[in-house]
């Protein structure tokens, strides 16, 4: 089973406000890190250095006088994060390292990109063959639990449910399924209030209406 906490990357220099660029570029070089965790001298997370922001500093210059462009983004150990919460905060944040801190905010060490998207790649979500489909809804009359009843009360297999979009008005949705009904659970989605975003051979009503366009055009074409 995979464990969040084994691809935890220790062996890592703790960087303060009075380090130097050039000490962050020389520890960065090939490392293809997008950030770099900063810390106090007690090594208390204080925020990260995008690293394109480090190659365009001086190098002599030293980190205190960077620390107005920290981005604050980590994991922490309690509780225990999942993958999904990693991959969410790696995707929000344009990164691929995150930060690991104890619950306390001291820097454990990092957490690459890397090993969580394989395993991601070999996800059941991927890897079954199924239905995708892209649903969207009023934000404040959006519910997860509904989307996983509409789908098994149809007889079909939810495989997972991906955030797409989501702010004050409305969210949007990526669900699979096992193939299942799919022309009745877009029908009930379209019951409960939910736009359907993503096409479908199957879907009888968009297939209608494209059918009722498609005459209504040739008539006004005669």
């Amino acid at each position: 089973m995979f464990s969040l906490q084994r691809e935890i990357v220790t062996a890592i220099p703790y960087f303060t406000s009075s380090s130097t660029v050039s000490e962050c570029l020389l520890y960065l070089e090939n490392k293809g890190y997008s950030h770099l965790p900063i810390v106090d001298e007690n090594h208390f997370f204080l925020g990260n250095l995008l690293t394109e922001d480090l190659e365009n500093t001086d190098e002599a210059t030293a980190l205190r006088e960077m620390l107005y462009d920290l981005e604050h983004f980590y994991l922490t150990d309690q509780p225990t994060p999942s993958i999904f919460e990693a991959l969410n905060l790696l995707s929000l944040n344009d990164a691929n390292i995150i930060p690991y801190l104890t619950e306390e905010g001291q820097l454990l060490g990092i957490i690459c990109k890397e090993p969580l998207s394989a395993v991601w790649n070999d996800s059941i979500f991927l890897q079954e063959h199924g239905e995708h489909i892209v649903v969207s809804k009023a934000t404040n009359t959006f519910s997860l639990s509904a989307v996983s009843q509409i789908v098994e009360s149809n007889n079909a297999k939810l495989f997972g449910v991906i955030l797409l979009n989501s702010n004050d008005s409305n969210t949007n949705i990526l669900i699979k399924t096992n193939n299942i009904n799919t022309n009745a659970i877009l029908d009930d989605f379209r019951r409960h209030g939910y736009e359907i975003e993503s096409n479908h051979n199957d879907d009888l009503y968009r297939n209608e209406l494209r059918d009722r366009s498609d005459y209504f055009n040739k008539y006004m074409n005669i």
